[in-house]
């Protein structure tokens, strides 16, 4: 290594990478209006689903104004981090903290209450990908039940 890039990261670039990584967003281009499109569907889907059956649940953040492949809830009195790890052992894979949060920083979301919801440690975040299907949303739904009807009855 050397003093190159300012001692970021000095050394031989990695030519491989670096090409690859040019390929990624070459495709990730070419399918972004269509995945785009898929993903806001399926965000449209899963709302409906949460208003149709989850009466107790809000949306945090615009329903109109947002990227697609978001969707961060509040749940009053829901234990958000105990909730992320009962639905871990469900199968499902969220999280309590908005994306800009550090594990460093404690479990309060201040982009959240910033909001005005007061829903800093009692909201869930969950992110749909190109891989993500509506049998996905059905399943994240019924676990999502089950976890705030336990969380309801203490356990």
């Amino acid at each position: 290594g050397g003093n190159q890039e300012y001692g970021i990261r000095p050394g031989t670039h990695n030519v491989p990478a670096i090409v690859g990584f040019a390929k990624a967003l070459e495709i990730a281009n070419m399918y972004r209006e269509k995945d785009s499109a898929r993903i806001a569907a399926l965000q449209k889907y899963f709302l409906h689903v949460l208003a149709t059956d989850f009466p107790e649940v809000r949306i945090n953040g615009g329903v109109k104004n947002r990227i697609p492949n978001n969707i961060n809830i509040c749940v009053d009195g829901l234990n958000s981090e105990f909730a992320v790890i009962q639905l871990d052992e469900l199968g499902v894979a969220c999280s309590a903290m908005t994306s800009c949060k550090s594990t460093s920083e404690n479990a309060r979301s201040y982009v959240v209450d910033a909001l005005g919801k007061k829903c800093g440690t009692s909201s869930l975040r969950f992110t749909l990908g190109r891989k993500t299907s509506r049998a996905d949303i059905n399943f994240l739904a019924k676990k999502l039940r089950k976890v705030i009807d336990l969380q309801k009855l203490g356990k």
